[in-house]
């Protein structure tokens, strides 16, 4: 168990963990015992959950019952300690996760991360409505985890109504076919990109986590492959932003199949604020993003890995 917990996080780590714990008043200490003893007392069921908010919700649950009373400034305090003490706790979650030692390596780096955050923050609101406290919360409960450039949550479900609904919709008959036949409506891994590291995405670290997910996969017989969905799937981004066209082609040319959704306010307000030339192509009416959902089924995503695998070493 020790020789796990350094594995995971530096001593540096640690102390500014420890920290932001320590910053709690002494009448709030016990009131942080509680909260996260009764979150941990419920950690074996989160990781039955395959709806991504359903866990956050809960935590919040569990932390306003206890400090609805405290000023808003205040429970913004405990809950970074809150956070942090989770955080504490997690090398016993991962060392009961069987995961391979490419994604423990990923360890000390993201929980540093996450350190960082929490000392750094600014008063923006930390809860269920904001990103980074949902995938924040899911990291140091071990539903989700580091793989490099996207986060991958352990259990998702792809839901044939979503999968009817872009039928409905888009006419695309072929994806529904595949789902069907590769019985999409088992348990998957998700993935999701997490905008504090959005910079760092690039086709060779895009191609090494896919790999880390094959090695994830092989241990994990019962996941049926691995989905995400965002605009940066869109067939128009080839062209629009040539250098984001690896996070659709490479799974595109490794097996994976797409179904488009309707777009929301969101979405475009992402595709188009994080760029001047798409922004530009948007006012002009030359541009109106798409979501898609990718889904690469395990049987091709592992065929994929073998051949890149390959390619490495031919080239040494």
């Amino acid at each position: 168990m020790q020789e796990v917990d350094h594995v995971l996080m530096s001593k540096e780590t640690r102390q500014k963990l420890s920290d932001l714990i320590s910053v709690v008043s002494r009448e709030q200490v016990i009131l942080l015992d509680n909260i996260t003893s009764e979150i941990l007392s419920e950690i074996d069921l989160f990781a039955k959950i395959s709806v991504f908010g359903l866990p956050v919700k809960r935590v919040e649950e569990i932390f306003l019952r206890q400090a609805s009373n405290l000023s808003k400034d205040r429970q913004l305090t405990l809950k970074r300690a809150m956070v942090a003490k989770l955080a504490c706790h997690l090398p016993v979650q991962v060392e009961k996760m069987n995961l391979p030692n490419s994604i423990l390596k990923l360890y000390p780096d993201a929980v540093g991360r996450l350190a960082d955050f929490l000392t750094n923050a600014d008063d923006e609101p930390y809860d269920p409505t904001a990103d980074f406290f949902r995938k924040d919360v899911r990291f140091v409960l071990g539903l989700t985890i580091p793989c490099g450039t996207f986060i991958v949550d352990l259990l998702s479900r792809f839901r044939l109504r979503t999968v009817l609904h872009s039928l409905l919709y888009f006419g695309d008959i072929t994806a529904p076919i595949r789902y069907l036949v590769i019985k999409g409506y088992g348990p998957w891994l998700q993935m999701h990109i997490d905008q504090r590291y959005i910079a760092e995405l690039n086709a060779e670290a895009h191609e090494r986590m896919c790999l880390r997910i094959v090695e994830l996969l092989k241990r994990r017989k019962d996941i049926v492959g691995v989905t995400a969905t965002s605009w940066l799937y869109d067939p128009q981004l080839v062209d629009i932003s040539p250098h984001h066209a690896y996070i659709r082609l490479q799974p595109l040319e490794g097996g994976a199949f797409f179904l488009q959704h309707r777009i929301g306010n969101n979405e475009i307000l992402q595709a188009t604020t994080t760029s001047k030339s798409r922004l530009r192509l948007y006012e002009e009416g030359k541009y109106i993003p798409r979501e898609y959902s990718m889904l690469w089924p395990r049987k091709a995503m592992i065929a994929w890995a073998k051949q890149t695998q390959q390619g490495y070493i031919s080239k040494i």
